[in-house]
């Protein structure tokens, strides 16, 4: 699942990152500074590539 979300954010051009000993471990890393609109954007982002992945 992780693979799966990680790939279908990269595609939309959201960069996060998987880690952990198995790999399920999903990271989403917004600057401090981050505005408003990008993080909306980004968790919108986000939200499609769960809603694909679950298929």
């Amino acid at each position: 699942m992780t693979a799966a979300v990680n790939k279908a954010c990269h595609a939309r051009g959201l960069v996060t990152l998987t880690c952990g000993t198995f790999g399920n471990v999903f990271r989403f890393l917004p600057p401090l500074t981050i505005g408003e609109d990008l993080l909306h954007e980004g968790l919108d982002i986000l939200d499609e590539a769960f809603t694909e992945a679950l298929g």
